[in-house]
């Protein structure tokens, strides 16, 4: 017989079947969430505000050199005038003129970038915490059994047992952000956003909507790019039927700017109870399957 030719068509259809049972249950659970002509409603709105909202029509984000945290906090070591620079974790020789040069150059050090989103993550986290107070978000927790759940966060903080049990998401994966940067981005590892992360689930898309609103009001939050895939339009084959609201943001406090980490693109995620509960280890690894045969 002839030898299979592995064509872009066959492994597409290859890795479709890997996780069409999956899709096919985010799918049902959709279908069942949207019968609700009020979720609809909701899903409406929740979609005008995003529309209307900044980072709504960004394609894309990239990380970018702080040059001016380095003008304002770089010190002298030794008579050389060799300079500390977090965000690199190396010392390089500076003076005034070579200063300047780094002002919004894009990061190519994934090391850099793992250093800035170590730092970011627990404020990242503490804001995140703030939203879910306000917003009746929940976060996820593993109990003595070792199963999943979530808990909402005022509960949690009632009661240090189950705020012990919160699960800290921590920085991404270093495997699956090197994988990232060559299959997707071409080795451009300033497209990488999302090293520094959290999630905030919630039990219906109101919610959703007030933890929005909470993120545009809050002045130190400053919105990059927002995906959203709580579109009812929104074709689910490209997240195999997961939907989410994500957005990439950073923030800029006075202590963001003295450790330099205020110009780190971190990644927030708003997602429905029903849908977090899906979500698996075993789900994600046939996830990671199907972007790996499709070279993703």
């Amino acid at each position: 017989p002839k030898p299979r030719r592995y064509t872009r068509e066959f492994i597409w259809e290859k890795s479709k079947r890997l996780v069409l049972p999956d899709k096919q249950q985010y799918d049902a659970i959709w279908k069942e969430f949207t019968s609700d002509p009020q979720v609809l409603e909701d899903l409406n709105s929740l979609k005008s505000l995003i529309e209307t909202s900044p980072g709504a029509q960004v394609a894309s984000v990239h990380q970018v050199n702080p040059g001016t945290f380095q003008r304002a906090s770089s010190f002298s070591l030794n008579r050389r005038n060799r300079v500390w620079k977090p965000w690199q974790s190396s010392f390089t020789i500076l003076d005034e003129s070579t200063q300047e040069e780094f002002d919004g150059v894009p990061v190519s050090s994934l090391d850099q970038l793992y250093l800035q989103g170590s730092l970011l993550q627990h404020v990242l986290q503490a804001k995140a915490n703030g939203i879910a107070l306000t917003c009746n978000g929940l976060f996820l927790s593993r109990s003595q059994d070792d199963q999943k759940h979530y808990i909402p966060y005022a509960q949690a903080l009632e009661d240090p047992r189950l705020a012990s049990a919160i699960v800290n998401p921590g920085v991404k994966s270093i495997d699956r952000s090197i994988e990232k940067v060559i299959r997707c981005y071409k080795n451009d590892v300033s497209r990488l956003v999302d090293v520094c992360r959290s999630c905030i689930a919630v039990e219906n898309v109101r919610d959703m909507h007030r933890c929005l609103e909470m993120v545009w009001r809050d002045p130190e939050l400053v919105v990059m790019r927002i995906k959203n895939r709580m579109d009812p339009v929104y074709d689910s084959w490209s997240s195999l039927g997961y939907r989410d609201v994500c957005i990439n943001l950073r923030i800029c406090t006075e202590g963001t700017r003295i450790d330099g980490i205020d110009m780190h693109v971190c990644e927030l995620q708003l997602i429905l109870v029903k849908f977090a509960m899906v979500k698996c280890e075993a789900g994600h690894s046939r996830y990671r399957h199907f972007r790996n045969l499709r070279a993703e």
